[in-house]
């Protein structure tokens, strides 16, 4: 359906859009290992153009991204919420 580019640049909007979160999702009392997990994603972006991917490749990464995106959102809300409520203290 995509070509490699266009395969490729998905895959690199879903990574990026990971790493975009860290500052915040590292002020969440979350399980270090996602430290580690970070660190992984930020060393193979630059290696995206490399990936021989197909589109269920692809598909499968967005749908992970959009998973983590959802389970993420809500420890995010509450922590924006608390920030909110320190800022106008």
């Amino acid at each position: 359906m995509g070509n490699r580019q266009t395969l490729q640049a998905r895959v690199l909007n879903c990574l990026l859009t990971i790493v975009e979160l860290e500052p915040l999702i590292k002020k969440l009392p979350l399980d270090s290992d996602l430290r580690a997990e970070f660190k992984f994603i930020k060393s193979i972006v630059n290696q995206v153009n490399e990936f021989d991917l197909s589109e269920n490749d692809v598909s499968r990464i967005e749908r992970a991204t959009a998973t983590f995106l959802d389970e993420i959102s809500v420890p995010l809300s509450i922590f924006y919420k608390d920030f909110k409520k320190q800022k106008l203290q």
